[in-house]
């Protein structure tokens, strides 16, 4: 019997989280001062690998401040992505004979969002 649309049977209910994550989490926060800790010294030690001491710096800034924005921007790296639709276009073939002209086109010239414009041919 097919389930009705929109209705859920079985599975965890909305709004209860998953118990093995919340047990993960829950653990590995017991280690989080110890862990910054260690990535501290490791970042500190010059004896250490440039490589590892700058992932250390990294990852205790990240817990500190939050990870960094990642700039977006348009060509020449400047200003926002400017992005243009110039033709879009759905073409209906006669399934009985698939080498005549579309039965049905809609095209549009310039895309305004939130817009096209019908064009039929027949």
């Amino acid at each position: 019997m097919p389930v009705p649309k929109g209705q859920r049977y079985g599975g965890r209910q909305k709004g209860v989280s998953n118990k093995i994550g919340r047990e993960v989490r829950e653990l590995a926060q017991k280690f989080g001062p110890a862990s910054i800790k260690g990535l501290i010294d490791i970042a500190q030690d010059e004896n250490e690998p440039t490589a590892a001491r700058v992932s250390a710096y990294k990852e205790v800034l990240d817990r500190g401040y939050g990870e960094s924005a990642q700039p977006v921007t348009g060509e020449g790296g400047e200003g926002p992505v400017e992005m243009s639709v110039t033709k879009i276009e759905r073409v209906i073939i006669d399934p009985k004979n698939p080498d005549a002209e579309s039965v049905s086109t809609l095209a549009a010239a310039e895309a305004v969002p939130g817009r096209a414009r019908r064009a039929r041919s027949s």
